[in-house]
């Protein structure tokens, strides 16, 4: 079975442990960011890129419905900008950096977004850039766990069905 993409929006500082983090929880971790100087393999080591602002990086993305996605650019008109282009895709996850004062203004006056969690990480009083990404990872986890957890019972609902003792050819 294939990985399950996670995508951070941002390259700061903050998203280093998170990358890192990621890669260990099992994700095929990939960091799209305008900052060039920021995308770099010392900074992310084993990680994928994708640079430009939201407008060019969502067609190279191509978010599909078992996508992972964290905003963590602190910038506020781009992260609204790619919440702009989000809005009619299919993700397992969307996760929002910030208070929710914040979340709420940059969702202001856009339908509902699937799948949200803001803030972004489980609740563990997290303190510091690495207590944070251990929330936001264990977050990650929990809601991986959960999606195959999900698909595991429609498989076996399917089986069980199957099995039911109706035979598919008649006597």
């Amino acid at each position: 079975m294939p990985k399950p993409r996670l995508i951070i929006i941002g390259a700061g500082n903050d998203v280093i442990p998170v990358a890192r983090l990621g890669k260990s929880a099992g994700f095929r971790v990939v960091v799209a960011d305008w900052r060039e100087t920021f995308c770099t393999t010392e900074r992310f080591p084993g990680v994928e890129f994708v640079r430009g602002f939201p407008s060019e990086i969502m067609p190279v993305l191509d978010i599909q419905s078992g996508d992972y996605i964290v905003l963590m650019s602190h910038q506020f008109p781009r992260e609204r900008e790619f919440l702009e282009l989000l809005e009619d895709r299919n993700y397992a996850y969307l996760g929002i950096m910030g208070s929710r004062t914040r979340t709420a203004r940059l969702l202001n006056d856009l339908p509902p977004l699937k799948q949200l969690h803001s803030p972004v990480g489980l609740t563990i009083g997290a303190d510091g850039p690495e207590e944070i990404a251990i929330s936001i990872a264990a977050e990650l986890i929990a809601c991986k766990r959960a999606a195959v957890a999900a698909e595991r019972r429609n498989v076996q609902r399917g089986i069980a069905h199957a099995t039911d003792g109706h035979r598919a050819s008649g006597r």
